[in-house]
């Protein structure tokens, strides 16, 4: 669940990712933000600059700033399955559109129609855009595959408790993480309990409450019940989810355990239930 506002803040080597990627947002700068990101990038000599906090910004094959934008790593994918990366997205990216997070964000999600695919401010602002390729590639847990929260100390305190304020740790959704038409219809029905949450909100809107909990380590369960609503504004909560069940559990002692501290994990295979 790593945000476009803490990968923009990484980028520029800021500590608080939220107040200091809408500082940089609000400045009205943004063409000399994207070439100065875009020549950082391109002088590391690789496609993704990761820093401490394992934030990813990458640029895309249209030459745009995307933020959190992998592929499965290698190890964690059946070797059979073949995946492609949508390249038709960031046409309203946030790194060169900044007044795009006073949108509500569902004027960005557009049915498919004729040649052209579906698509949602996931891909359209080209911010957690592995969440448009998690279903574009028909995979559950393509998101979840992509990134080691391990390297983001900030997120793996966060992100757990995000996961089961939102109910999204419990059985009847693990059941679902290789059953992506299963957990479409799920995910669709926690979006719509959720509707006069998100039905207008805007990414300011969620940037104001995800930075609270951001500060503090930890969210409120209503902050982190506003996150996950957000996701059904942007397009899917569908990612979200995969990425909770694969990567997180609850242990006996009550702590929380990620990825191999779960009994039963696999890196292909995700988290067995019943635990």
């Amino acid at each position: 669940m790593k945000r476009f506002f803490a990968a923009l803040a990484a980028l520029l080597g800021l500590s608080h990712g939220l107040s200091a990627a809408e500082t940089c947002l609000d400045a009205g700068g943004s063409q000399n933000l994207v070439q100065t990101a875009v020549r950082a990038l391109k002088g590391t000599g690789s496609d993704i600059q990761r820093n401490q906090t394992g934030v990813d910004v990458s640029i895309d094959v249209n030459g745009r700033l995307c933020s959190l934008c992998g592929m499965p790593l290698p190890e964690r994918t059946d070797r059979s399955r073949r995946y492609v990366q949508r390249s038709d997205c960031g046409n309203q990216s946030l790194f060169e559109h900044p007044e795009n997070k006073k949108k509500p964000l569902v004027q960005f999600t557009r049915a498919a129609n004729g040649n052209q695919p579906e698509t949602s401010a996931w891909c359209e602002l080209n911010s957690q855009k592995v969440c448009a390729d998690t279903l574009y590639n028909k995979d559950v847990l393509y998101q979840a595959k992509s990134i080691d929260i391990r390297l983001e100390p900030v997120a793996q305190k966060y992100d757990p408790l995000y996961c089961e304020q939102n109910g999204w740790l419990t059985d009847d959704y693990r059941a679902l993480q290789h059953d992506f038409e299963g957990m479409k219809v799920k995910a669709d029905e926690f979006c719509s309990s959720r509707r006069q949450v998100w039905e207008n909100m805007t990414m300011d809107d969620m940037s104001k409450v995800y930075g609270k909990g951001l500060e503090r380590g930890t969210p409120t369960p209503e902050e982190g019940q506003l996150v996950g609503s957000w996701t059904c504004a942007m397009g899917s909560a569908l990612c979200d989810i995969g990425y909770c069940v694969y990567t997180y559990c609850r242990k006996a002692d009550g702590s929380f355990g990620t990825y191999d501290d779960c009994e039963g994990w696999d890196p292909v295979k995700g988290m067995p239930q019943g635990i």
